[in-house]
């Protein structure tokens, strides 16, 4: 069988060199921010790894049917042709999220009623029994994508995104991703996985993220480092309900994998503001990590007691709470200080793409760029080297 992995647009490339790392090679990018993986063990062994394992990944969905489609008809004949007797008990509830792309002359709404209703007569056709529909909290939650003509039939085995992997006691106005952050990292030259003997390689002595925020960069940096699973923190798995599953053997598993090390990296989270330096110390405790967190303007990195060998960050775009003269003299200033203080390489997302792109050519770096998708956002991941 299967899976479909759902990431972020635009980091489709740095997610499947990922999966290679943990072993599944056989992997094709669908659509923008999907990616067909085919299952290399069983496949309820595959739901649970991928689930604890991939750091960039948003949901994992078991793939159960895919078609090429024109109409609700067609949706139904995909979606009614399918069995679905090993996949939900007779006891169990279900909902379909419809997600539709393109021009059709219907709605995600169309799609999700209208396979909802082909699983219904399918399951009473092959069982004599009706499934429960249940909206709000199914037992087991059936996606309907539909990209243009491409339509694929899911089961989703992560439950909320895994983006949400671990507490944040402090909420940031606007915090980054984990996933995003993982991105950042994996483009920055940082690898993790189990295909190798080594778990992860960080080949940085020091990494500085100078305006963390809520420390979302420095503390998934420092957990990749202590090779602290990405699902360690979370409880809350789809796949948990699901019935031909048997997830405890897997995860115990993958339990053991774990063998957090002493850190060697010197990770330092910076941020101008005190309520920040204060929420990422408590975001970090949450988590049981520790880096250096200083109070800092990244328009000076005046208080910099060491050299820096990368810098990862995501500055702000001005979209709330400053002015566009702001974010000018912001961007300005802090390519100014990167070339000040000599540091060679530099990985960031940012709205401003191009105003950050002339700011860092000012100041002698060569970059390379990507569009990705922040959200409803369209923005750049913009490397910068010297």
């Amino acid at each position: 069988m299967k899976l479909l992995v759902t990431t972020n647009w635009g980091c489709e490339d740095a997610v499947r060199e990922e999966l290679a790392r943990f072993g599944y090679t056989d992997t094709e990018t669908v659509t923008r921010a999907k990616i067909e993986v085919e299952s290399k063990n069983r496949v309820d062994e595959d739901i649970v790894k991928l689930n604890l394992l991939m750091r960039q990944v948003n949901r994992v969905h078991l793939v159960l049917a895919s078609d090429r489609i024109e109409n609700l008809e067609d949706i139904y004949r995909v979606v009614s042709g399918t069995d679905f007797e090993p996949f939900i008990r007779p006891d169990q509830s279900f909902a379909v999220r419809g997600v539709r792309h393109g021009d059709h002359g219907f709605t995600s709404m169309d799609i999700a009623a209208r396979s909802g209703a082909a699983i219904i007569d399918s399951y009473r056709q092959s069982t004599g029994k009706r499934l429960k529909v249940d909206l709000d909290d199914p037992d087991v939650e059936f996606y309907a994508f539909l990209k243009d003509d491409l339509f694929y039939l899911t089961i989703n085995t992560s439950g909320e995104s895994l983006h949400k992997r671990y507490p944040r006691p402090y909420q940031h106005h606007a915090p980054l991703k984990t996933t995003i952050a993982a991105s950042l990292l994996w483009i920055s030259g940082i690898r993790w996985g189990l295909a190798g003997k080594v778990y992860s390689k960080i080949p940085y002595r020091t990494v500085l993220d100078p305006m963390a925020g809520g420390g979302t960069i420095p503390i998934e940096l420092r957990l990749i480092e202590r090779q602290v699973l990405a699902g360690r923190f979370r409880d809350d798995y789809a796949f948990k309900r699901l019935s031909f599953v048997d997830w405890q053997p897997v995860a115990e598993r993958l339990g053991h994998v774990e063998d957090p090390k002493e850190p060697v990296v010197d990770v330092i989270g910076a941020d101008l503001f005190e309520k920040n330096v204060t929420g990422m110390k408590d975001n970090a405790e949450a988590v049981g990590v520790r880096f250096r967190i200083m109070k800092g303007d990244a328009r000076e990195l005046d208080y910099l007691d060491t050299t820096v060998d990368l810098v990862v960050t995501n500055p702000p775009y001005g979209l709330r709470v400053a002015s566009k003269r702001t974010v000018i003299d912001l961007y300005r200033r802090f390519a100014e200080a990167l070339k000040r203080h000599r540091i060679p390489k530099v990985v960031l997302l940012t709205s401003e793409g191009k105003l950050m792109e002339n700011c860092l050519l000012d100041n002698g770096y060569e970059i390379r760029s990507k569009n990705i998708m922040y959200g409803n956002l369209p923005a750049k991941i913009i490397v910068a080297q010297c």
